[in-house]
């Protein structure tokens, strides 16, 4: 028999999970741009600590999880409608990945400095785009 608390966490997590999948449906297209840049940004962080920390494995995967948002929002570019920009922002997510592959092969927190700075001032500047156009 389940006892209660776990029923309750149990429906807890399911009503959590839907919500986020609504969230994901209707979110605008900013707002999923910048939950995008938050979780690389945590990410990052949370890998300073995991090298802080001497535990490679966590800190492999963060970083692994922190490539995987810059991937996609490298991928999710369209240079037809801003080729010069989309240039700009690839070279500077490329140089981000090759931090980030540095910092895991070294266990090295300095890479992930830059990485956070470049998604911090990313953040802000697409922070200040949705306000600016009411997104």
């Amino acid at each position: 028999m389940t006892s209660p608390a776990r029923v309750n966490l149990h429906t807890m997590g399911a009503a959590r999970r839907a919500y986020q999948n609504v969230d994901a449906q209707t979110a605008s297209p900013a707002h999923i741009l910048l939950r995008l840049y938050e979780g690389a940004i945590r990410f990052t962080r949370e890998a300073q600590q995991a090298i802080k920390d001497k535990k490679p494995a966590k800190k492999g995967v963060l970083i692994c999880k922190t490539m995987a948002i810059i991937d996609e929002l490298n991928t999710a570019l369209d240079h037809d409608q801003a080729p010069e920009l989309c240039s700009k922002l690839e070279r500077l997510y490329v140089y981000m990945l090759d931090q980030l592959s540095l910092a895991n092969l070294k266990m090295d927190p300095e890479p992930l400095d830059q990485v956070l700075h470049h998604l911090t001032v990313l953040y802000e500047a697409w922070q200040q785009a949705a306000r600016d156009t009411g997104g």
